[in-house]
């Protein structure tokens, strides 16, 4: 935690320690959330697609899901289907 300084226009100078630690780059843009009492700045990833892939690894595929269902109503159609 370091302690810095809000101007008259409301800016915030964030240490260099600070933004090199969290990837922010002149030009970058950032996340700020409020909470009771608190601010809390973000980086926004240079990519952020890229900086997603992974986070659902090891939950359930939705692709496998559908396809199962698709079967699914495959098979419900064969049955209805006249012969």
């Amino acid at each position: 935690m370091l302690p810095t300084k809000v101007s008259a226009k409301g800016q915030v100078l964030i240490p260099k320690a600070m933004r090199t630690a969290a990837g922010i780059r002149p030009g970058g843009r950032v996340y700020l959330v409020a909470t009771a009492g608190e601010v809390t700045l973000r980086a926004v990833p240079a990519d952020p697609v890229g900086a997603g892939f992974g986070l659902a690894k090891g939950k359930a595929s939705l692709t496998e899901a559908l396809r199962a269902e698709r079967m699914r109503d495959r098979a419900g159609e064969e049955k209805l289907r006249p012969r």
